[in-house]
């Protein structure tokens, strides 16, 4: 079902490229929900959080905190200095 509304993520683009930066979270949040009432706090805060840089895919292979050279050993035991060994850490782990 088609209201011709804009969709939150319309709206995130759109108010991400017309509100002057730097722009606060609360702004942004503000600029969409004048435009569509009808939506709530909760998901537009969902949607932007989705296009933000930082948002990882759901299904990224490796946290984005590790880059390739940093990211840890797929094979070997760790050591703690007060435990001693453990268990390696699964692949792509920081």
């Amino acid at each position: 079902m088609s209201t011709g509304l804009p969709t939150i993520r319309e709206l995130v683009a759109e108010g991400a490229a017309t509100l002057p930066e730097p722009f606060s979270r609360a702004a942004l949040i503000n600029w969409i929900h004048a435009r569509r009432p009808d939506v709530g706090v909760a998901s537009i805060s969902t949607h932007i959080q989705s296009a933000t840089e930082n948002s990882a895919p759901p299904t990224s292979p490796t946290p984005r905190c590790c880059s390739a050279s940093a990211a840890a050993p797929t094979s070997g035991t760790a050591r703690t200095p007060s435990t001693g060994p453990r268990s390696p850490s699964p692949p792509g782990w920081c």
